[in-house]
C-alpha cells in the first residue's frame, strides 16, 4: 500500500474528529478474518477506535485491496472514504439503535460488508438485503424505508429489529472453539471486524431462554424515513 503512513495518520485524525480514539493502528501483511474468505491472508490497516471509556472498543479494518483497486489516487481515496462512511454509519447505529445487533434476539444485524458481498446480513450468514440498496455511501444516505422494503422481501418482520426482549428459544449452547486471526487479532462475527483477542482464545456462546413479552408497534418506536447522517459521517 502506497503512502503508508500518511494513510494511517489521516485515519486517526479522521476518527479523532468524530470524536473517536484510535488506538493499536497497524499495517497487517497476513490480516485473517474467520468468518468470510475474503478475508483471509490479505494485508490491510487495522485500528480500534472507542466513542468514550464508558462504551466498548470497536474493531475495524481496510483492505489495501479494496483501496488498490482503484485506477487513479482519487478514486482509490474514494474506495477508502466509503469504507469510512459506512464504518462510521454502523459504529452510530450500534450507539444509537443497539436492540438491532443483539444476538438473543429474532431479528437483528449479523453482519455487513461493503465491497465483496455488498450486503447486510441477518441473522447469520445465509440472509442478507443489499447494503447500496439502503445505504449509498457516496450520497451518505441511509433509508429506513428501504431497509424496511428488503427485510421484508426476505420474509422477515421489520419491527422484529426493533425488539428488546429476547424471544423464546432453547437453550443453545455452541461448543467451545479456537478461533484466532494473523497476528494474535480475532474477528467478531457480529460485524466482521476485530478485537484484542490473542490467537488460541477459547469461546462458548450460550442463549438462555427467556419469554417474549408483547411490544406494541408504537412502543418499539420504529424509525421511517432517511437516518441523518450528516453529524457524523464526513
Amino acid at each position: 500500500m502506497e503512502e503508508l503512513g500518511q494513510i494511517i495518520e489521516w485515519l486517526c485524525e479522521s476518527f479523532a474528529q468524530k470524536q473517536y480514539t484510535t488506538a493499536n493502528v497497524l499495517y497487517d501483511e497476513e490480516f485473517c478474518g474467520s468468518n468470510f474468505k475474503h478475508l483471509h491472508q490479505k494485508p490491510a490497516i487495522t485500528l480500534t477506535v472507542q466513542l468514550n471509556p464508558n462504551k466498548p472498543r470497536r474493531g475495524l479494518y481496510y483492505s489495501s485491496v479494496d483501496i488498490n483497486n482503484a485506477k487513479t489516487p482519487e478514486a482509490a481515496f474514494t474506495n477508502l472514504l466509503e469504507d469510512i462512511r459506512t464504518d462510521l454509519l454502523i459504529l452510530s447505529l450500534k450507539n444509537t439503535h443497539p436492540a438491532i445487533f443483539d444476538r438473543n434476539t429474532d431479528l437483528y444485524i449479523y453482519h455487513y460488508d461493503l465491497w465483496t458481498h455488498n450486503a447486510i446480513f441477518i441473522n447469520d450468514q445465509h440472509n442478507s438485503v443489499p447494503l447500496r440498496t439502503i445505504f449509498d455511501p457516496s450520497t451518505k444516505s441511509f433509508s429506513w424505508d428501504r431497509l424496511k422494503q428488503e427485510l421484508e422481501k426476505k420474509g422477515f418482520e421489520y419491527k422484529k429489529l426493533f425488539e428488546t426482549t429476547p424471544s423464546e428459544k432453547l437453550f443453545v449452547c455452541k461448543q467451545p472453539s479456537l478461533r484466532g486471526a494473523s497476528r494474535g487479532w480475532q474477528v467478531d462475527s457480529v460485524d466482521g471486524s476485530h478485537s484484542n483477542s490473542w490467537r488460541g482464545a477459547v469461546e462458548a456462546d450460550c442463549i438462555t431462554p427467556s419469554p417474549q413479552r408483547p411490544v406494541s408497534e408504537s412502543a418499539l418506536e420504529i424509525p421511517s424515513g432517511d437516518f441523518n447522517t450528516d453529524s457524523f459521517l464526513f
